[in-house]
């Protein structure tokens, strides 16, 4: 999914980004995210403040599972609600700084791809002539918007091949 994306909206810039796309790896969101904690001035001498990697991991989950932060935090991370708005406001402030900066982290590109394909029609219409079939293997681990983008690239009565077992699913722990 992520690497289709992502040649995909190389190709077919996304609304509202000026410049060329750059992805960001793992060492680059955590840098974007302390970046945006220092500017907000958060956590600072604050030994129980979320460690970044666990504010991206809360942040990515929202984005996956399409729920709110704090819906998030309720269900998974309650000894963390004391730090619900400026979570928040680091998510807020993360966002916009990728933005800025025409960065796309692993979650954008789903997202982004989705939004080329509801802005631009057209888009979708070329991708889907490419593709008479479509084969989505570990489909135990896809998520909402991944499942939305098979549909909309599969089209009416779109051949869709799923493989997955859920015994293999990583949410299955969850």
């Amino acid at each position: 999914f992520h690497a289709f994306a992502y040649s995909v909206l190389r190709r077919f810039r996304p609304q509202g980004y000026e410049g060329d796309l750059s992805l960001m790896d793992g060492p680059d969101i955590l840098s974007a995210l302390q970046h945006c904690k220092d500017k907000l001035e958060l956590g600072k001498g604050d030994r129980s403040f979320p460690k970044n990697q666990t504010i991206v991991s809360l942040l990515s989950k929202c984005r996956n599972k399409e729920n709110s932060l704090e819906d998030v935090l309720r269900g998974e991370a309650m000894h963390l609600m004391a730090y619900a708005d400026d979570l928040s406001r680091i998510g807020s402030a993360y966002a916009e700084f990728k933005h800025q900066h025409c960065l796309l982290d692993y979650d954008d590109l789903l997202f982004e791809l989705e939004n080329l394909f509801v802005q631009k029609p057209e888009v979708l219409e070329l991708q889907r002539s490419m593709f008479a079939h479509i084969m989505v293997d570990e489909y135990q681990d896809t998520n909402r918007v991944q499942a939305r983008l098979t549909q909309m690239l599969a089209g009416q009565g779109g051949n869709i091949l799923a493989v997955g077992d859920d015994a293999q699913s990583v949410y299955a722990f969850r």
